[in-house]
């Protein structure tokens, strides 16, 4: 059986560099790229961490139930998930129609900042898969959107621009 490729070179790198500065940003245990068949298409995890995945297989089911869950409800619209637990939250958040990001981060760390950095990161990556066709790689714009890309990047990572409650 032939797996749908999720990313192409391009757009790993670009996500790569994003989830490495968020990783900077907020330090959780675990940030991972998953597709939503749950495979792994990039982790990050501190020394120790459990099977990164069995965590992105899980992650992606947990995600696939809600949205079930979401459509019986008729609520058509559920792209984000925040479990809250002892000692770890996890966040897994939608970035494209195949692909979910997936962050585990101790309650020691500010929840709000958490989710403001996540979800900038979040519109970085979407941005970073979606105008990129897996197939065709990048469009002829390709150098105006690297610049522009690193810059927002740079801008939204920035912890400066986070609150503790969340808000800018």
């Amino acid at each position: 059986m032939s797996q749908k490729q999720t990313v192409n070179e391009y757009q790993f790198k670009m996500a790569q560099n994003i989830l490495q500065q968020l990783r900077k940003a907020i330090s959780p245990d675990y940030l991972g790229l998953v597709s939503t068949d749950g495979h792994s298409i990039l982790s990050l995890a501190s020394p120790g961490f459990i099977d990164t995945d069995a965590v992105a297989s899980l992650a992606a089911s947990s995600y696939a139930a809600t949205r079930q869950l979401a459509q019986l409800l008729t609520d058509s619209d559920f792209t984000m998930m925040f479990n809250e637990g002892e000692p770890l939250n996890v966040h897994i958040a939608q970035v494209s129609d195949n692909v979910l990001l997936v962050v585990c981060f101790r309650r020691v760390d500010s929840i709000g900042k958490v989710r403001v950095l996540t979800n900038r990161a979040i519109g970085a990556l979407s941005d970073a898969i979606i105008r990129y066709d897996a197939e065709q790689g990048p469009r002829r714009d390709d150098k105006r959107f690297t610049e522009s890309a690193g810059a927002a990047v740079d801008r939204m990572l920035h912890a400066e621009g986070a609150t503790e409650d969340g808000t800018d």
